[in-house]
Formats: structure tokens, C-alpha cells, sequence
């Protein structure tokens, strides 16, 4: 019992360890082909529209400190948008993922998934966001 114990412990590390691997994450995400959801799209039609330079990579093309956000600017710039559903994400996920991506330079900006309902404030905050 006692040896089942350390390799569950043994296992649990390394797991962990792999999830924090940008390679692995990019890997799993790939593997379980991960593509935008109903909102994601309903997002990525509104930049397209507005041709705003941001491009969804949340399908695992773009991982950074063993996370994917959801698009990443295109014209140079070191700015990612991350659309948080209210069933999947909490208030404590804005000051960890924009923390954590602060940490590589990037600026978040994180758009709620109720916030769709109101393209027209979407757009002004895309449209602010990208201009800093």
C-alpha cells in the first residue's frame, strides 16, 4: 500500500509538471482536436467583421506557460483576448491568466461571454484594447 501511495504521489507530480510543458499542452490539445466553440466563433466573426488584427489560436497553436489563450494579435504587438464563459471561468481566472501571461510580456484582455449579448461594447473594447 504504502509503494502505491509514492507512485500514485510520483505520478501525480509528473503530471503536473507535464501540464506546465508548452509542448505537451500543445500535443494534448491537438490530440483531442480542439476546435472553437459556439461563442469562440461568435467572437471570431465579430474581429473578423471589424478586422481587428487577432486571430484564434485557442486550438492549442499558441501556448504560453502551459496555457492556451484564446487569440493572439497579429500585427506584432504582444496582446491576447481570452473569452471566458461564466460556466467554465470565475472572477479569480482574470488575475491569474493576465498575471501569469504579464509574466511574457503579453496584455490580456479578457471579454465574458455575456458580454456578446452587446456587440456594438465588444467592438469598443476590442477597438481600445488593441490601439494601447
Amino acid at each position: 500500500e504504502e509503494t502505491k501511495r509514492k507512485i500514485g504521489i510520483a505520478n501525480a507530480i509528473k503530471m503536473k509538471a507535464n501540464w506546465q510543458n508548452d509542448l505537451y499542452v500543445a500535443m494534448q490539445m491537438k490530440a483531442r482536436h480542439c476546435a472553437p466553440n459556439k461563442v469562440e466563433r461568435k467572437l471570431t466573426a465579430i474581429i473578423e467583421a471589424e478586422q481587428f488584427p487577432f486571430r484564434y489560436v485557442g486550438d492549442g497553436e499558441f501556448i504560453l506557460g502551459g496555457k492556451c489563450p484564446d487569440f493572439l494579435n497579429t500585427n506584432g504587438k504582444k496582446q491576447l483576448i481570452e473569452l471566458f464563459g461564466t460556466f467554465w471561468h470565475n472572477i479569480l481566472d482574470v488575475g491569474y491568466r493576465t498575471e501569469l501571461f504579464r509574466q511574457y510580456g503579453f496584455s490580456t484582455l479578457v471579454i465574458w461571454e455575456d458580454e456578446l449579448r452587446d456587440e456594438k461594447a465588444v467592438i469598443r473594447k476590442i477597438k481600445r484594447f488593441s490601439q494601447s
